[in-house]
């Protein structure tokens, strides 16, 4: 775990594989309480089939994940390790879809939570307002305290959000029906008989059934909290998602084979699916039995604000954002400044949308297209490290499923994100408002980003060694290095250790992050000498804290280099 400044107050206690444990629980385990249901509209066959294909992706997906954690376990997010196999432009895009995933997220659940606390007390009705500010007023305060206090109202979320679905797994089964699940499967229950049982109701349900999982990337954002990340965040994420599994499956099962009138398709429409089972166990008909999923709800907010917050002030630090947004609280050392802006634009967000049924559907559809295409670029990354280069081979964790796993997974997103353009029934609205987004974010990366980034003092400590093995692996396919022009005019000079206030530039009269890299080569070339063709990368498993420590650097004239 990286030193904090003398004015941070170290944390008397490390969090645990628990902790993280049950913050990947916190993040995700509020999609199984509601919103899955809503894939049921496209008929039970293809509801169940999408499930399927949905939880392989996931676990392919988590299992890649965690490999590159167990060997960069950087905790900003996807974007760092995207700069490095996909390229400077891709990887601002991408960060900037996994936060903005992160921020509609939280819109759609204070959303439901509202609607959640007006079902069970309707005389709230018309005190949005106040409902929004007290949960993001209780979200940020948690947030920037950080430390013992978040890991403990996240232990409390996560257990509670758990408990009661294991309760409700549990105590419902006495009043599920086997017919009535035979019923569901032979009846078609899509609101329209063609698709209902075909492959494209599956196609149809795959954004919904999302829901079960969508948030378990979340977990490596706190591999800068933890003593021993590498080994900790994989397992951690690898549990998290089995449990998600099982949780899942017991919960879908149960809800539909509970006695509903107007079966599936009616359930698709609840707000609060499992109030039924709830019902029964407690012998009422009361709505009050609402109040169980409020904790796991409440749970998206916070976990989602909390993962936005850190994507954002990882990024502001590397200057892809403006630097106001990278600034730490003195004494704990908590990104305030991102969590507050998140917690502004996810709260402007839900206010805006609140009572527009159709734009609600959009921030939620746009939530998933984000991660979707978040996954994918990961996917590729992790192919690109495998494969195109000499990838680490020291990560704590090896994913059993490899390149075709993430391969498989890749498909499976790309057929979500075409399942949301283009049969999901606001498809033209959502393309076009993904459009619009991304030529902003393009507009902003070109007129601000792509002259002013740098890369951040954790990217140096954690990624440098992933650029180096690029350079390397760049350089057995071609006959001359493609920095060959900085290297022939600057005689590159050993430094001592890293001076932790002059983070790299990438910006105008400063190295690029490969030309440090190239610059390096010599020193790789004098420890051992890698053959071509060969994958493995003696020099810098060897000696990863040597690549760290003995950086390269170069004069202030340099060459800028476009990226």
């Amino acid at each position: 775990m990286p030193e904090l400044p003398p004015s941070v107050a170290v944390p008397s206690r490390q969090p645990t594989k628990i902790d993280v444990w049950l913050l990947g629980i916190t993040i995700v385990i509020g999609g199984q309480y509601s919103g899955w249901n809503m894939g049921l509209m496209f008929g039970l066959e293809g509801f169940t089939a999408g499930f399927a294909a949905v939880t392989v992706a996931y676990v392919c997906f988590t299992c890649s994940v965690a490999e590159i954690n167990g060997a960069l376990p950087f905790a900003g997010g996807s974007y760092g390790v995207a700069r490095c196999t996909l390229g400077y432009y891709p990887g601002f895009l991408l960060g900037c879809c996994e936060a903005l995933g992160y921020i509609a997220a939280s819109a759609t659940a204070v959303i439901s939570f509202a609607n959640l606390m007006v079902q069970m007390a309707p005389l709230i009705q018309g005190y949005d307002l106040v409902i929004y500010l007290a949960i993001y007023a209780s979200v940020v305060l948690v947030l920037i305290h950080g430390g013992a206090v978040f890991w403990l109202t996240n232990r409390i979320i996560g257990l509670f959000s758990l408990g009661f679905l294991v309760l409700y797994s549990i105590g419902s089964l006495a009043f599920t029906s086997h017919s009535t699940l035979e019923e569901a499967f032979s009846t078609a229950s899509g609101p329209s008989q063609p698709s209902s049982n075909s492959s494209e109701g599956v196609i149809q349900s795959l954004p919904y059934v999302a829901w079960f999982y969508a948030g378990i990337e979340c977990v490596n954002l706190a591999s800068s909290e933890v003593s021993a990340p590498k080994q900790l965040i994989p397992k951690a994420q690898v549990a998290c998602i089995v449990t998600l599994f099982v949780i899942g499956m017991f919960v879908a099962i149960v809800t539909i084979a509970l006695p509903f009138a107007g079966g599936p398709a009616a359930l698709a429409l609840e707000l609060a699916p499992l109030n039924t089972g709830f019902q029964a166990m407690c012998a009422t008909e009361s709505t009050y039995v609402t109040a169980f999923s409020l904790p796991a709800t409440y749970g998206i907010v916070f976990g989602t604000t909390w993962a936005a917050g850190r994507m954002i002030h990882s990024m502001a630090d590397s200057r892809l954002l403006p630097s106001l947004l990278a600034r730490t609280m003195s004494s704990r050392g908590t990104p305030h400044c991102a969590v507050f802006f998140c917690a502004l634009v996810s709260f402007a967000t839900a206010w805006n949308v609140r009572t527009n049924d159709n734009v609600t559907s959009d921030i939620f559809m746009l939530c998933l297209l984000a991660s979707f295409m978040s996954y994918t670029g990961q996917c590729v990354g992790y192919v690109s490290l495998r494969v195109l280069y000499p990838a680490p081979s020291d990560s704590a964790f090896k994913s059993p499923f490899g390149v075709p796993g993430a391969l498989l997974s890749m498909l499976i997103w790309l057929l979500g994100i075409l399942s949301i353009l283009a049969f999901q029934p606001r498809n033209g609205a959502i393309f076009g408002e993904l459009c619009l987004t991304l030529a902003a974010l393009s507009a902003f990366y070109v007129s601000y980003a792509r002259k002013r980034q740098r890369l951040s003092i954790a990217e140096r400590n954690v990624l440098m060694v992933a650029h180096v093995l690029k350079l390397n692996g760049r350089r057995r396919h071609t006959r001359r290095p493609p920095t060959t022009r900085v290297l022939r005019k600057q005689s590159p000079v050993i430094a001592g250790p890293l001076d932790a206030e002059k983070p790299t530039e990438l910006g105008h009269n400063n190295a690029s992050i490969e030309d440090d890299a190239a610059a390096f080569y010599p020193f790789r070339k004098q420890s051992s000498r890698v053959q071509p063709g060969q994958r493995s990368s003696t020099a810098l498993t060897a000696a990863p804290s040597a690549i760290t420590a003995a950086f390269v650097t170069m004069p202030s004239q340099s060459h800028h280099v476009d990226h």
